[in-house]
């Protein structure tokens, strides 16, 4: 007998890039090559054990009012959950119904085509243009119930500007805009602080990159009160606080360390710009980034056939099948250290 559901016999599991041995440098995965700070390891260690036998909802509005403080909200605009992907589709069941219709870029997160299936909720791809940019006055005017933007967007790198997404916000007061910023740290585009103004604005965003937290899977997501009265609502019908006292724990600590976010925000863009002037130096192409990895190809090997060379030499990045970006390759920034080995890899391989 097969128990599983329609839905799931309709899914396949996503392919993903396997896993890498420890003698591998992953520039695949999107994630810090730096520790968390050092707060976090402190605050694990002194976790009291014994307040474990309690439900993890004692804490939690000091958490919201930390990040809310952060944006200039307050913590009605703020729910908290695991990492955005979960939060993405969580957003879904609350706000889509199986009749609408979510629009977003063609090239953009693998997630969102899987999410819009498990959610039973229908999906439009809006093309991006020669450069890899999402043209905003694209999405104005579209038959649709949502709009996802991801900004930075994921794989190219490329940022909106924050007052042309306000601007969008305004001109589709009947969709609902969704803007995923898990890489906004990186950047200066983000729309947090906009969404309490506005009753169509939703916000997700994560600790996993710049705060060097992706084990821990913490995300939130910013919105008006209404739109988070209608998360929670769907949410509390399950139980009052998905994040465990840990997690909570550990997230306070790390989000309380603006100095040491500061910091690794700005080694990791530092390494960026000095890695981007590197590949151009041997013949790439590199799109100009926002994010904590880049977006680059070069006419003189199949970005395939690189990979796979790469894999040789225990070096991963990642290459895409869909055929609009198959000559591109999108490198995670690491340590300055790892970026130097992907180099002189590469001037071998194009040699």
């Amino acid at each position: 007998m097969n128990f599983l559901s329609r839905l799931n016999r309709s899914i396949q599991l996503p392919t993903g890039d396997g896993s890498f041995d420890s003698d591998t440098i992953d520039l695949c995965t999107i994630e810090s090559p730096y520790p968390p700070s050092d707060k976090v390891g402190k605050a694990l260690h002194n976790f009291d054990i014994s307040s474990l036998n309690h439900f993890p909802n004692k804490n939690i509005n000091d958490l919201k009012y930390l990040i809310a403080h952060r944006f200039g909200l307050v913590e009605k605009n703020v729910f908290v959950y695991h990492g955005c992907d979960d939060l993405l589709s969580l957003c879904f069941k609350a706000f889509f119904d199986s009749d609408d219709v979510v629009a977003f870029a063609d090239i953009t997160s693998e997630f969102y085509p899987r999410c819009c299936k498990l959610n039973n909720v229908s999906y439009k791809t809006i093309a991006v243009n020669q450069e890899m940019k999402i043209l905003l006055e694209d999405y104005v005017g579209l038959d649709c119930r949502g709009i996802l933007i991801c900004n930075p967007n994921e794989p190219t790198g490329r940022a909106l500007n924050k007052l042309e997404l306000v601007d969008l916000v305004q001109k589709c007061p009947d969709q609902l805009i969704i803007v995923d910023e898990r890489y906004a740290e990186f950047s200066n585009c983000s729309v947090a602080s906009f969404v309490a103004e506005y009753d169509n604005l939703l916000v997700l965003r994560s600790l996993d990159n710049a705060y060097s937290m992706a084990g821990v899977r913490f995300g939130y997501v910013l919105g008006n009160k209404a739109l988070i009265d209608g998360i929670k609502n769907l949410r509390h019908n399950i139980r009052d606080c998905s994040i465990d006292s840990i997690t909570q724990t550990l997230a306070y600590a790390s989000l309380e360390d603006s100095k040491y976010l500061a910091l690794t925000v700005d080694k990791i863009i530092t390494t960026r710009e000095n890695f981007a002037d590197a590949l151009r130096e041997i013949g790439f192409d590199v799109l100009p980034s926002n994010a904590n990895f880049v977006f680059c190809k070069t006419d003189k090997m199949l970005a395939s056939e690189i990979d796979f060379q790469l894999r040789e030499m225990h070096i991963a990045v990642k290459q895409f099948k869909i055929k609009k970006i198959a000559d591109y390759l999108r490198i995670t920034i690491g340590t300055p250290e790892q970026m130097t080995k992907l180099i002189k890899a590469l001037k071998v391989i194009l040699k």
